[in-house]
Order: C-alpha cells, then structure tokens, then sequence
C-alpha cells in the first residue's frame, strides 16, 4: 500500500488554456508498489520502505537517488540533499 503526503500543489496552463493541478509529495511504499504518476510534480519523493531507496520524480519517471549503503549524501534537482544515515540508525534526512 503506498501512503501519499502532499507537500505542495501547483497549476499548469498549457498554451490551449487547460489548467492542469500538479502535486508536489512525499510518498512510501514497497519495491513492490506502482509509484503514483497522475499529476506528481517533479522533486516530488518516494522511500522504498523495504530496500530502503529514495526515488525523485523529474521528466516524468521516477529515478533512484544515490546508492543508500554507502551512507552518502544524494543531491536531488532542485537543491533538495537526501542523507541517508548510518544502518538505517535513523540519523539521516532531508536538507
């Protein structure tokens, strides 16, 4: 089950005059999980809660965010940093 917070929203017009909702969110799930696409807006997250990943939303797809087992720091476009902690220890965030 994938449970979806929304952090922000914004709305598109395109040259036609539709106004088309974007949502920026941060979401967790399973590897298993289908990741949202409807309207996410990119810089949006998803955290894998099984294998521990991070995805970001940019150009519509969903991709990973630095290799978590090396306990490095990942930047995300758009000047989000993901630090993953140590082990899982909790220790890390998002700056």
């Amino acid at each position: 089950m994938v449970v979806i917070r929304q952090i922000d929203a914004a709305y598109v017009q395109d040259n036609s005059g539709v106004i088309t909702p974007y949502r920026l969110i941060e979401a967790t799930g399973l590897s298993t999980d289908t990741k949202p696409t409807a309207n996410v807006a990119s810089n949006s997250l998803f955290y894998e809660l099984d294998t521990k990943k991070v995805y970001y939303y940019a150009n519509d797809a969903w991709a990973e965010v630095g290799e978590q087992a090396h306990g490095g720091s990942a930047e995300i476009p758009g000047g989000l940093v993901i630090n993953p902690g140590n082990n899982g220890s909790g220790d890390g965030g998002i700056s």
